[in-house]
């Protein structure tokens, strides 16, 4: 492997690119498209991420595999956040909690506001729940955001949202 490059941003997903030299463009991946990639330096856990792309590649000179890889925010970008509404079952009026994705930013769903660190947090116990690769740390940004509306909104755009009320946090 070679020409490994590792690009991270804040509120976007890390990439790491790497080629497989000499490897032909039609040969089986060596890292299968969506599989999960732990890569280490010097003994310690360097990037952890998925492959989103693994194509081969040919040229009159010589073949290799490209690899781009994405870090845990991939989940996020690629999850839509969903807030849970009390609604009906349609027959009788016994409310039971719905998953939705039509959000009301800043309030839980028993309608208390919600500092922004507690509803990134929300966001984030939304996206572990379903199997988004993260350790969660300390979230201590404590603004109170105005109520906003939203329908179809990612994990990570729902995080965005908040983070525009709490100046100097990534």
């Amino acid at each position: 492997l070679r020409d490994l490059t590792r690009e991270r941003t804040n509120q976007k997903a890390d990439q790491v690119t790497f080629r497989a030299d000499g490897r032909a463009s039609d040969a089986d991946p060596l890292f299968d498209y969506g599989s999960t990639v732990r890569l280490f330096r010097n003994g310690m856990s360097w990037f952890y991420g998925r492959v989103i792309q693994a194509p081969g590649r040919a040229s009159a000179k010589a073949e290799d595999q490209l690899y781009r890889l994405a870090g845990p925010w991939w989940y996020l970008e690629n999850l839509v956040f969903q807030q849970a509404w009390e609604t009906t079952n349609g027959i009788d009026a016994t409310l039971v909690a719905t998953n939705k994705s039509r959000l009301i930013l800043g309030q839980k769903s028993d309608g208390t506001k919600l500092t922004t660190g507690a509803a990134i947090l929300e966001v984030l116990a939304y996206a572990t729940a379903r199997g988004t690769p993260l350790m969660v740390g300390e979230v201590t940004p404590d603004a109170i955001a105005p109520y906003e509306e939203a329908l179809d909104l990612s994990c990570a755009e729902t995080i965005r949202r908040f983070l525009r009320w709490t100046p100097d946090a990534a």
